[in-house]
């Protein structure tokens, strides 16, 4: 192989790493973003759910109230 071959070669591999660790890079911040999502998700879930608790109790002592 020519040495030109050999340079074409080293630099496609090199590109290749560069892809491979940008993907890896990309792939990790996508699950770290899912997971912050399903976070704030169950945040939101239990905040609707003490919304209609303190609901519940406010329309009941209104209705004791008559």
């Amino acid at each position: 192989m020519s040495i030109a071959g050999r340079f074409k070669l080293w630099l496609c591999r090199q590109r290749l790493k560069t892809a491979e660790a940008e993907y890896e890079g990309a792939r990790r911040q996508a699950l770290h973003w899912e997971l912050k999502a399903h976070e704030l998700e169950t945040a939101l879930w239990n905040a609707r759910r003490i919304v209609a608790g303190v609901e519940t109790e406010i329309m009941a002592k209104a209705r004791a109230a008559r």
